[in-house]
């Protein structure tokens, strides 16, 4: 019940954030992340006490009303944007098709590259953030230092996802696709592996937090590097996100399956975990190789898919801020001007 029902609450607010952001739609992104891990600052040990003293049933049900209490008020300011103009700004019908997307993107070489490094990132994501309070002990390290391993894992999980969101809307996309990948790949073969200590597992945990978990928030701008279109966009988004969700439920299995029968302090990933440390390395390293679709021809967009000249496209156009379309009026014909000023009255925010 709860993995049906998260998504039919989320879900609303991606496509909301999809329809408000345009050119900063990353770093939007980055902030509504990077939110969550901040939660991990506090909650590992906030839980650890509860559970403790109160067990899982009762925790539970805390936690139940803490999410009401903290989230429930904040539903109240959540509003939907308007919905894009039915005209381009040049007071063109628009192809009624556009409205709920193409799926042109299909036969794009690089949507399958996302695709695939989506899926492949998604199976060892979450298994550092699992398996790091076990490594811990099985070092001999306290519960707190686990607890404190974690925190630094949000903290880095918030910092990471700002940064790079914000770097998604100021550079080719493929640089922060390739530092999200590459670096937790590294930091897992060679910190993770041979850790035998506190100080170098919370360095892992850093490095690979901070780059690691940002590379949910690229979706979003692999999405608008494939169509122009905001339905279209939208939609290649939720196949990301279905991408992981299977990807999750696959996870569990493979990393039990990894996971051998006991402990060695001297052997890498301390023996028992030397499986899921190989395999959350190779699978990053996977998921990096997908930069090499810099080098992919965009024969799978138009020029009719980029908007007419490819310039802008005309969801874009109606999103640009009211100085700068209040800047065409002048090179158009007084109807076309009165035309365009309603325009962009009625979406401007």
């Amino acid at each position: 019940m709860y993995g049906v029902c998260w998504p039919l609450c989320y879900t609303p607010f991606v496509i909301m954030t999809n329809g408000w952001f345009v050119k900063r739609r990353g770093s939007v992104y980055g902030i509504i992340y990077g939110a969550s891990g901040l939660g991990g600052i506090v909650l590992p040990y906030m839980l650890e006490k509860m559970l403790e003293g109160y067990g899982f049933r009762i925790t539970l049900c805390m936690v139940v009303v803490l999410m009401l209490l903290f989230t429930g008020p904040g539903l109240v300011w959540v509003k939907g944007p308007p919905p894009p103009p039915p005209t381009t700004i040049a007071g063109h019908e628009a192809d009624p098709s556009r409205r709920l997307g193409h799926v042109k993107f299909l036969n794009d070489a690089l949507f399958w590259i996302f695709a695939a490094a989506a899926f492949v990132q998604g199976l060892s994501f979450y298994l550092p953030r699992f398996y790091l309070p076990t490594y811990a002990h099985a070092l001999g390290l306290s519960h707190n230092q686990g607890a404190a391993i974690l925190a630094l894992y949000g903290v880095a999980q918030f910092v990471g996802q700002m940064g790079l969101g914000y770097l998604s809307d100021k550079l080719n996309i493929f640089i922060p696709v390739v530092l999200s990948t590459a670096v937790p790949a590294l930091a897992a073969l060679l910190i993770w592996g041979p850790a035998q200590t506190f100080a170098e597992l919370v360095l892992f945990a850093l490095l690979c937090s901070s780059f690691g978990a940002a590379f949910s928030v690229l979706w979003s701008r692999m999405s608008t590097f494939l169509t122009d279109y905001a339905a279209t966009s939208t939609f290649i988004f939720g196949l990301f996100l279905c991408e992981r969700g299977v990807a999750n439920m696959l996870a569990g299995p493979i990393g039990e399956a990894l996971t051998g029968e006991s402990v060695d302090v001297k052997r890498y990933g301390l023996g028992k975990y030397g499986g899921v440390v190989v395999f959350v390395g190779l699978t990053s390293i996977l998921s990096a190789l997908s930069g090499f679709g810099y080098f992919v021809g965009r024969k799978g967009r138009g020029d009719e898919e980029r908007g007419g000249d490819g310039d802008i496209s005309e969801f874009e156009a109606a999103f640009e801020p009211l100085h700068e379309l209040e800047s065409m009026e002048g090179s158009s014909s007084d109807d076309d001007g009165e035309e365009e000023c309603e325009l962009v009255k009625s979406v401007s925010f």
